[in-house]
């Protein structure tokens, strides 16, 4: 679901020497002024160092590489100017507005005989 053209927009990342205790980093979302996500990484299913020592059997993990591994709920489609907010515990705010979606003109269209 994350893997489309502008899709998957990432903020800035906190350096991990500056995270006092991963287990703490509560996070939330706000659009348009009203929270629609919070999340607690004590709340997964999956112990997330445990589950990134899983994953590294499978897969080669390198410094800098990003694993998603779900979403809290309150996923919703987003519209173009959207303002975002996301708050991480012990960070300043991030705020985005979402954008119109990335077309090429010049791209051949399905629609196209």
């Amino acid at each position: 679901a994350k893997a489309f053209d502008g899709s998957c927009p990432l903020s800035p990342f906190i350096p991990s020497e500056q995270v006092e205790d991963p287990y703490e980093l509560l996070f939330a979302l706000e659009v348009n002024g009203v929270e629609r996500q919070n999340g607690d990484p004590r709340l997964m299913l999956w112990d997330m160092f445990e589950l990134a020592a899983h994953i590294s059997w499978r897969f080669t993990l390198l410094p800098g590489d990003v694993v998603l591994t779900g979403t809290p709920s309150g996923v919703a489609p987003l519209k173009p100017d959207d303002r975002l907010r996301l708050m991480l515990r012990g960070a300043q705010p991030f705020e985005a507005r979402a954008g119109t979606p990335w077309a090429d003109p010049s791209a051949p269209s399905l629609r196209e005989g």
